[in-house]
């Protein structure tokens, strides 16, 4: 990862090159100040107050049958190199959505695609709602998401997400900034 909360963007912007986008506070990067090869742009929302709360790392297009063996297996290599450096995943995700006409194994990749199938892992820090089990991250990390996206019925990427304690604070003053006219 390579990053810690809070830093600035001026203190980003001399780890390395920053884009602005049309979202205020988010930044595009095709670099990390330590990038991984499956990986060719990051993004980072950092305010001024709460610094950086959050970065993700998005995954080069896979290119896949219609059943996503390889886009699934893709997955799953970085979700074990997660597990390996985190420990078992909170919540761990491949599901279709019930009564959705995409259900034989050639329409994994559409289901994807139509968002009606889900392929996703959470390290949580905080426990759920029912009371789920906590886990212990590092470097003032929340929470760490893993998710496969499809492009199409033969191509996708995978994204990694890190948010870090202070994105409460940061959504809370993006959300501020924003209504600041009305």
């Amino acid at each position: 990862m390579g990053v810690k909360m809070g830093l600035s963007v001026d203190e980003l912007r001399q780890a390395i090159k920053l884009e602005d986008t049309e979202q205020p506070r988010v930044f595009l990067s095709d670099t990390a100040p330590s990038p991984h090869d499956a990986f060719e742009v990051y993004t980072y929302i950092a305010t001024p107050d709460a610094g950086l709360c959050k970065m993700s790392a998005i995954g080069k297009t896979i290119k896949t049958s219609v059943y996503g063996n390889e886009l699934r297996n893709g997955y799953a290599s970085l979700k074990a190199a997660l597990t390996e450096k985190y420990g078992k995943p909170t919540s761990d995700f491949d599901r279709l959505r019930q009564g959705s006409i995409w259900d034989e194994p050639r329409d994994w990749m559409m289901a994807l695609f139509k968002k009606e199938r889900t392929l996703t892992a959470f390290w949580d820090a905080e426990p759920d709602k029912k009371g789920g089990r906590k886990i212990t991250l590092p470097n003032e990390l929340s929470i760490i998401r893993i998710f496969a996206t499809a492009e199409g019925t033969e191509a996708g990427y995978i994204t990694v997400s890190y948010a870090f304690t202070n994105e409460e604070a940061c959504i809370a003053e993006i959300k501020k900034a924003k209504n600041k006219s009305l």
